[in-house]
């Protein structure tokens, strides 16, 4: 059974064997797999079988995730009451739940940080879903711990714009892998621009030695970048706009779908050695932009593209050092 988070064009495999992704499957006895059928959808991934696996079905779809054993009420954010950097609503290492904690149909206005975890403390299996939290001042919710699930949010910034130490991050994972953040909207998470100092302001960023899955989702204004994604990812279906680099990938990250509008920096930026395919991109424009952009040894896979709607006078990619693989497919041109 081979499953895609994109439906396939196209059953038959070419006359080397291949099917559109590039890919070869064998029969356990090692012949090439030519023919496909399609089983059908679930759990956001679309199944195919050989053509004559008559047996084959879908595998059973996901349990329906626990019913929450507790929640919390987002206290009024007036004058940050009882947390910890500012948070509306905190994770404490005193907690004796602290894993499994559930965090369902909240909504707040105002505060600096809305969800934070008490540094050292690594919380598992977090949920937070219907959570509407707008005029945030800093960040959104800080994650520490293993398989968080974050599910239709808002999360919106306020007005202003932050300076010195006060980095606006939408959803900031510092810990943990198996994330899922799925269905939400992030937006307007901006600095002011100083004079010899880096413009920070993402609306997803992730450290190091993370990974997850992200999917269905808008990251809408940022002055650095809509995911700035360390660590092992994969993205689908999301949309991406006015921001500076959309999507920066640091170690290894895989997307399906992705939609992207109004890049100031790039539209898809790679780290040294970093290494990026997209199964679809999407780019439009209203200004002269870069495409893609790549630091030493990065490596950029796009096997389809539609960039008819970038503006005239864009750049298709950018290097800046030596050893970048460029694998792009033929919708990879400039109009």
């Amino acid at each position: 059974m081979i499953a895609f988070a994109t439906p396939l064009q196209r059953l038959r495999a070419n006359s080397s064997d291949q099917f559109e992704n590039g890919a070869r499957y064998l029969y356990p006895s090692g012949r090439p797999i030519t023919r496909l059928r399609y089983l059908g959808q679930q759990d956001g991934q679309h199944f195919y079988a050989a053509a004559d696996d008559a047996a084959a079905t879908l595998p059973p779809a996901k349990a329906a995730p626990p019913a929450p054993h507790w929640s919390e009420t987002l206290p009024a954010a007036v004058g940050y009451p009882d947390t910890l950097n500012g948070a509306l609503l905190r994770i404490r290492s005193s907690t004796a739940q602290k894993n499994g904690h559930v965090i369902l149909d909240r909504s707040t206005r105002g505060g600096y940080r809305i969800v934070e975890v008490d540094a050292g403390v690594l919380a598992h299996d977090i949920t937070i879903g219907r959570l509407k939290a707008e005029d945030i001042f800093r960040c959104g919710v800080r994650v520490r711990g293993d398989r968080w699930h974050i599910h239709d949010v808002i999360l919106k910034h306020g007005a202003h714009r932050n300076t010195g130490r006060d980095l606006p991050e939408g959803i900031e994972v510092h810990d943990g892998t198996g994330h899922l953040f799925e269905d939400f909207e992030i937006s307007g998470f901006y600095m002011a621009d100083v004079p010899g100092q880096y413009t920070n302001g993402d609306c997803i960023a992730t450290e190091g030695g993370t990974g997850g899955i992200v999917r269905r989702g808008r990251c809408i204004g940022a002055s650095d970048g809509g995911m700035d994604l360390k660590g092992i990812w994969y993205v689908d279906d999301c949309y991406i706009a006015e921001c500076n680099r959309a999507l920066r990938a640091w170690d290894e990250v895989t997307v399906g779908t992705l939609r992207i509008h109004n890049p100031a920096g790039a539209a898809l930026w790679l780290a040294k050695n970093a290494k990026l395919t997209v199964e679809r991109l999407i780019v439009t424009s209203d200004r002269p932009c870069i495409l893609f952009r790549s630091e030493s040894g990065g490596h950029l896979t796009v096997k389809s593209a539609d960039l008819s709607g970038v503006a005239p006078g864009s750049t298709l990619k950018r290097q800046d050092g030596s050893g970048v693989t460029w694998d792009l497919s033929p919708g990879c041109v400039l109009p």
